[in-house]
């Protein structure tokens, strides 16, 4: 309402990663990753966020103790070091995926080198020729299908490999 720009969900410089967020922009130039999407619906700062950060393969976090992110490369920090020392007796659990996972994803976007048509492309799970059962991903911000191809590699590597959930409250 005065005319100043909020950016940064209203949060002071201090409570900003501003290098952390600067390195996360840099590895997307690096990688090609954009985020085009025009939200059309009320969102959270937070659901914003990490619809961003998904674009460039990353998640918002707290780790530095102000607002960043953490992205899928070798070289970042650990998020948070959990041990006996901290976690809050009788919270720790880990639940197995135990049902059948999809053996295919087919990915769904608005491809902006086709004329903004709706592009889809299928993935299979390795070794899979037939699937029986199908996921369907849409995911924000990609408007490519080089964007699409990955976004859905990176899905169902976490289908493959990701077959648990770890819960805990920490102190």
């Amino acid at each position: 309402t005065s005319g100043r720009l909020m950016a940064g969900m209203g949060l002071p410089d201090s409570q900003i990663d501003v290098e952390g967020l600067k390195g996360f922009i840099l590895h997307c130039a690096e990688k090609g990753y954009t985020f085009d999407y025009v939200f059309t619906s009320l969102v959270s700062c937070h659901d914003a966020l990490e619809a961003m950060a998904a674009a460039g393969l990353g998640s918002i976090s707290y780790h530095p103790g102000r607002l960043s992110v953490v992205w899928a490369r070798d070289d970042q920090p650990v998020e948070a070091v959990v041990n006996m020392a901290n976690i809050k007796r009788g919270t720790f659990r880990v639940d197995y995926a135990t049902r059948e996972s999809a053996e295919e994803i087919e990915v769904a976007w608005i491809d902006r080198d086709d004329d903004w048509r709706d592009r889809t492309l299928r993935i299979k799970a390795p070794a899979v020729t037939m699937p029986r059962d199908t996921a369907r991903y849409a995911p924000l911000g990609v408007t490519t299908q080089a964007g699409g191809l990955l976004a859905g590699r990176f899905s169902m590597a976490q289908n493959i490999y990701q077959r648990k959930s770890v819960t805990w409250e920490m102190d």
